[in-house]
């Protein structure tokens, strides 16, 4: 019985008897055609997923060189201009070169944060068996680099939790925190994680800009926030939005633990 997906052969369903003389039925037959016709949509399912994880990795990848080249290559070229600058800042005025060294302390802390940050989302598994404490902190320095706030990581509790929560609020916190990169032009930024006996709650605020919420839309903010409560939905958690302008943001979310 051949196997057909979209009106194309794509393989044999093969069937046999131990005697000769013994002839299929027209139930049997109907039977066979049955199965070769679900063993083929399997095959085809099986076939697009495979494809949807190629387009997943590959989409990915672009993700992963794009913040390559607009933050890391950038962040590397503002570091190379102050150590450029240095040797004649130093002979004029020591006291601004060394603020301009802290500076590019920040600004290289921040590039390794953000190379250790790619690195572990090369990898299919890292994320899940690293410590979410080390990945905020990580994502901590990396806004330190590219904005130059002050980043406060608090952790209240045990970071052990389910691989697929722990990977949706850090997730949570990157987006999070990428929008204050890129809108909020803060200069002090928390995060707090709270593990919690019922719920697990997840805090990153600024004193930036804000925004008026009610204003929403597919840009600037508005698309950083759809994908934090997209990621949130998944994981049947809650979110809160504070914010106004001149006013900074406050984003929360609640994972609420399951009964038992």
């Amino acid at each position: 019985v051949p196997l057909v997906s979209r009106g194309e052969a794509i393989g044999l369903l093969a069937v046999g008897v131990d005697r000769d003389a013994l002839p299929f039925t027209p139930d049997q037959v109907r039977l066979a055609a049955t199965i070769a016709g679900d063993v083929a949509a399997a095959v085809e399912n099986a076939r697009l997923s495979e494809q949807s994880q190629e387009l997943a990795v590959s989409q990915e990848r672009e993700r992963i060189a794009r913040d390559l080249h607009d933050s890391v290559t950038q962040t590397i070229y503002s570091a190379s201009l102050v150590t450029e600058s240095l040797p004649h800042v130093w002979e004029r005025n020591p006291a601004e070169a060394r603020d301009a060294l802290r500076a590019l302390q920040q600004l290289m802390r921040g590039v390794l944060a953000e190379l250790r940050t790619l690195l572990f989302e090369l990898r299919a598994d890292a994320l899940e068996k690293a410590d979410l404490d080390t990945l905020l902190h990580q994502l901590a320095d990396v806004l330190t680099g590219r904005t130059r706030a002050l980043v406060e990581v608090t952790i209240q509790g045990p970071t052990e939790l389910p691989p697929e929560i722990k990977v949706a609020l850090y997730r949570i916190a990157q987006e999070a925190l990428n929008n204050v990169a890129k809108h909020a032009h803060a200069t002090e930024v928390s995060v707090t994680l709270q593990n919690l006996t019922d719920r697990v709650v997840l805090s990153v605020q600024d004193d930036g800009r804000g925004f008026d919420p009610a204003l929403l839309s597919g840009q600037g903010p508005g698309m950083g926030m759809g994908i934090i409560r997209e990621r949130a939905e998944r994981i049947g958690a809650t979110i809160e939005v504070d914010s106004a302008p001149g006013q900074g943001t406050r984003t929360i979310v609640i994972w609420p633990r399951a009964e038992g």
